[in-house]
């Protein structure tokens, strides 16, 4: 009698650890994290775009990517917070945004790398 039951909690508890990778959005197949460290190539305050120019290492090529910058998103630069309208051409950062399946980016957080004295 015990047996049976043995196996079926084996099962089961198999089924759950093979799911809990997909749990709740962690390592979710359907958006992926991603960071670059490049320069503000362009950015227009009005429309709230930002396009950043990136070495892409693995090719050895520039790459240039835009995002959409929300109303109100905070840019970390050192211990402060500046505006989108703060960011001038040329200017350091490191940008974390996510991936869509459909190609668009979502920001996570973008950082003025120049506090640090960071460069790409």
């Amino acid at each position: 009698m015990r047996r049976p039951a043995a196996i079926i909690l084996i099962i089961a508890g198999a089924a759950v650890f093979s799911a809990a990778p997909y749990c709740c959005g962690a390592g979710s197949p359907e958006r992926a994290a991603k960071s670059i460290h490049g320069e503000v190539s362009s950015v227009d305050w009005v429309s709230g775009t930002l396009v950043v120019k990136w070495l892409d290492v693995e090719f050895d090529v520039f790459q240039e990517i835009s995002f959409t910058v929300p109303d109100g998103f905070k840019i970390k630069k050192g211990p402060n917070t500046i505006d989108l309208s703060e960011l001038e051409i040329g200017d350091p950062l490191i940008v974390n945004y996510y991936e869509n399946p459909d190609g668009s980016t979502e920001l996570i957080n973008i950082n003025d790398s120049a506090a640090f004295g960071e460069e790409y």
